[in-house]
């Protein structure tokens, strides 16, 4: 939320430098965070699972694939959520000219409120 604000806000007094390294900050604080929960959730995953499956050896290490594939990409979520809250806080993008328009937007075709 606060690099939304931060962006928006450089964005509207034109200081567009400011949200490059908001972004690449906001980026490379998600890659780090990601990297570092997934790595330690795939390091751990036999205690961890081991607290909840206790009785088949099969299950741990079908829980234990799982929880690789899963933890491994898990940066990728930051990345994706840094970016589009960058595209959020450009009014250079599609959806807010129809937004500020008060047309039909996306193919779900809702009408947006007058609240922009």
């Amino acid at each position: 939320m606060v690099r939304r604000g931060c962006a928006g806000q450089n964005v509207g007094a034109h200081q567009f430098e400011r949200v490059k390294k908001v972004f690449s900050l906001c980026v490379l604080y998600a890659t780090l965070a990601g990297l570092l929960t997934g790595g330690l959730l795939t390091i751990f995953r036999r205690p961890l699972l081991s607290i909840y499956i206790t009785d088949s050896p099969e299950a741990l290490a079908i829980g234990m694939k799982r929880v690789f594939f899963t933890a491994m990409p898990y940066f990728l979520f930051g990345l994706l959520d840094s970016a589009g809250g960058a595209l959020r806080s450009s009014p250079r993008t599609k959806c807010w000219r129809y937004c500020k328009r008060g047309k039909k937007a996306g193919p779900f075709r809702f009408r947006i409120g007058s609240a922009f």
